[in-house]
């Protein structure tokens, strides 16, 4: 139940752009369930991946307080999701997430830095190189041949295969 609804959160972020869902996400970054915390960091990089600059603009604020709570969370997971978020903050206002890193303790300011090194290429991509998941990429993908002509599929154009008048079924009339 629960990884049906982060899904849906996730479809609902990656293709509906308003404002008013990033206080409801920042809101639970403080929850007292740990689970809900990690969520609701990755689901802030989601938002901070795929939205626009101006779409986030009014609630900088609320994302950079998120933030910084959740890179000193309690939770080592929450803090890796937290992370993940500030470079996506970064990579929209690098003014603010600057004064943020500043504002951290040196500790914390490290624990960035590797976070940058081990994460590897994926925060030096363009923006536009990162903004579509590869999940998405496979759902506008035509289908190709391996797959039209798995077994119990009809491949593309055949006409073969089971009619629906060859099924031995009485049908009521």
């Amino acid at each position: 139940m629960a990884t049906s609804g982060a899904s849906a959160i996730r479809f609902i972020i990656r293709h509906t752009h308003v404002p008013r869902l990033i206080p409801l996400i920042t809101s639970n970054c403080t929850c007292k369930s740990v689970a809900v915390r990690r969520k609701c960091f990755d689901f802030l990089d989601l938002l901070l991946q795929e939205w626009q600059t101006q779409t986030l603009e009014r609630h900088t604020a609320v994302m950079v307080a998120s933030i910084k709570k959740g890179i000193s969370d309690a939770d080592a997971e929450a803090r890796v999701e937290a992370r993940k978020a500030y470079w996506g903050l970064r990579n929209h206002f690098p003014g603010e997430a600057d004064s943020l890193f500043n504002s951290l303790e040196p500790s914390y300011q490290k624990s960035l830095q590797s976070s940058l090194k081990s994460s590897g290429s994926v925060t030096s991509l363009p923006q536009s190189d990162r903004s579509s998941s590869s999940s998405q990429e496979s759902l506008n993908r035509p289908l190709s041949s391996k797959w039209s002509a798995a077994p119990g599929r009809v491949p593309a154009g055949h006409k073969g295969g089971v009619s629906p008048g060859s099924y031995n079924v009485p049908v009521a009339m």
